[in-house]
């Protein structure tokens, strides 16, 4: 059942369910900053983000098939009427919520259903296991359907309607709270859209962590050079990641020629960490 514009919503779940627009006072229009982006704050509303909504509120269950941890949480699925925008909320037990969430993000993830994402994206069970069990709500967007379909809403907006809400929606869940503390993460163009949601808002969430950016240099710089070392350190790979672990010799250059000593400084040079060949077995890519 959609929330309406007053009450609330039982759904056959038997949870009381969040209302839409009775929340808050109405909101000042966002307005453009100086590069003509716009600037979106607790303070303002979006133009095109103004009727949140909900049709699904419902206590849920997920196990992580690697860990097997098993975490039992609040699932409320919405969107913003007259747009494509729709998002899912995963609230853990009030005993285990610690007044946080994180919201992933990718450029043409489509999808809000954090279950039917792939972990390379933040998505997938082993993930919300993990954030949940770790006292933190799960936020998701579905972009407005993607950057490729929404390029005006795609990129931070839907993000950040779908964080403001949240808090609104967490109020209703947990009661009296502090405001929940957010943490917008990306990688590779998700990346690119948490840095531009960094520039473009203020207020909404309190960190942001791009990751791999897909940078013009990432396949010439950062590719390349791990296959390099893959390839010229094979056999070496075992004793530096002995050198570098608790009670190692700490020197992973020990042992090398002039050759393979050079390839592992420059791929260090070039980003890849001393500590991170631990994960040497699991790297793909050629190797010999």
């Amino acid at each position: 059942m959609v929330a309406g514009a007053v009450g609330v919503v039982v759904t056959a779940a038997g949870c009381t369910g969040v209302a839409t627009g009775v929340t808050s006072a109405p909101q000042p229009t966002c307005q453009q900053g100086s590069n003509g982006v716009l600037f979106v704050t607790p303070g303002c509303q979006d133009p095109a983000l103004t009727q949140p909504y909900t049709d699904v509120d419902e206590q849920r269950t997920t196990t992580d098939p690697a860990t097997h941890v098993t975490v039992t949480y609040r699932y409320v699925h919405g969107g913003f009427a007259g747009t494509n925008a729709r998002f899912s909320f995963y609230f853990p037990p009030k005993a285990q919520y610690r007044g946080r969430f994180f919201e992933p993000t990718y450029p043409t993830l489509g999808n809000e259903d954090t279950l039917q994402n792939p972990p390379s994206i933040g998505g997938g069970p082993s993930t919300l296991a993990f954030v949940l069990s770790h006292g933190a709500s799960m936020v998701v967007s579905n972009n407005a359907g993607g950057v490729q379909n929404s390029p005006t809403l795609g990129g931070y907006r839907v993000n950040a309607a779908t964080a403001k809400y949240s808090r609104v929606v967490a109020a209703k869940v947990y009661g009296d709270i502090a405001r929940p503390r957010g943490y917008l993460f990306g990688a590779s163009g998700g990346a690119y859209q948490t840095v531009g949601a960094a520039e473009s808002t203020s207020g909404i969430w309190d960190g942001f962590v791009p990751m791999v950016f897909g940078v013009p240099n990432a396949i010439p710089s950062f590719m390349t050079v791990q296959l390099l070392a893959l390839r010229v350190l094979h056999d070496k790979l075992p004793q530096i990641d002995d050198a570098t672990e608790p009670g190692g010799s700490g020197d992973p250059f020990a042992g090398l020629t002039s050759q393979q000593r050079a390839v592992l400084q420059e791929s260090a040079r070039l980003g890849f960490p001393l500590r991170g060949w631990w994960q040497y077995a699991t790297l793909n890519g050629p190797t010999r």
